[in-house]
């Protein structure tokens, strides 16, 4: 998949990788998704890491609020952007609309690898289950493809006592170890996108990413 699915590399300031996350190719022009909040600071500097290749990131749309000003019915953590790829070779993935509850899907992405000071190990997030401030990012990543059953067709969340429910995404439970720099990889079902990661359990609609896709006269394939 290293031709659809590409790690995102975020430096801060002083050219230090600091973060990570994931996108997906939609198109033969090099368009991608991710996720709104990887892209959340705007002071650092973004790369597509795509067959090895570091690669600049346009941002053509983005729609993002933290999750205490969320509202209905809509969650806004979504990105569109363009790679500058010159001669790369890409492959891009389809969408498909529909979702079924019980259905087990993949979530595809790359997630952060860390080494830890204290006793010089490398390891992904995925087996780290307590901060560090010791740790740092090397600037290599690896993939992961990793099983998710659909609980729910929409996002529910309480705050402040109420119920509030996202119509534009659907909800999901962890099958297996969960690292985290998947953030904005696609939800696949035989290489077709279902929707896009944006927590640990949450994920935009492929329904609501190909509308504004729409909206922005940008070209995909669906089925």
């Amino acid at each position: 998949m290293e031709k659809s699915i590409f790690g995102i590399q975020i430096y801060d300031s002083t050219n230090e990788m600091v973060d990570n996350g994931t996108g997906f190719i939609i198109n033969k022009d090099g368009y991608f998704i991710s996720a709104g909040h990887v892209f959340e600071i705007e002071e650092n500097k973004y790369f597509a890491k795509i067959q090895n290749i570091k690669v600049p990131i346009k941002l053509i749309h983005t729609e993002y609020k933290n999750q205490e000003n969320q509202v209905s019915p809509y969650y806004m953590d979504l990105v569109i952007g363009k790679l500058c790829l010159n001669s790369i070779e890409i492959k891009p993935l389809k969408f498909s609309k529909s979702i079924e509850i019980g259905a087990q899907y993949f979530a595809c992405g790359y997630a952060k690898t860390l080494l830890i000071p204290n006793d010089k190990k490398i390891i992904t997030e995925g087996e780290l289950f307590a901060d560090d401030n010791d740790e740092y990012f090397k600037d290599d990543l690896k993939y992961n493809q990793l099983p998710y059953k659909v609980t729910s067709k929409n996002i529910s969340r309480f705050f402040k006592g109420n119920l509030i429910i996202f119509e534009n995404g659907f909800s999901i439970k962890e099958i297996k170890f969960n690292p985290k720099g998947l953030s904005g990889g696609p939800i696949l079902e035989q290489k077709l996108i279902k929707g896009m990661l944006i927590t640990i359990d949450n994920c935009i609609k492929s329904e609501y990413i190909v509308k504004i896709l729409d909206t922005k006269k940008i070209e995909y394939y669906l089925i």
